[in-house]
């Protein structure tokens, strides 16, 4: 992947171009521009839908950390009882 595609994806991803769609454009596999995309963080329309999210016990907002795994309590009293 040539540094004019890698420029072209940053550019299309924050417009929110989907995966698919760079891909056709810059004739790349649909794949590589996935891996490229999360190795640098490039998933707009990702991090916005899931950087907030609602504990299943006590519907409180629970801030999501990048990279890790989606938390689904604010905390352990509210996972124990669920």
């Amino acid at each position: 992947m040539t540094n004019k595609q890698k420029e072209k994806i940053i550019v299309l991803r924050q417009d929110g171009t989907s995966y698919k769609e760079i891909a056709e454009q810059l004739d790349l596999s649909v794949n590589t521009v996935k891996s490229y995309c999360q190795r640098h963080e490039l998933q707009t329309y990702v991090k916005v839908r899931n950087s907030l999210r609602l504990c299943m016990q006590c519907h409180a907002e629970i801030p999501q950390t990048p990279k890790h795994k989606a938390k689904k309590f604010c905390c352990d009293k509210c996972r124990q009882l669920w």
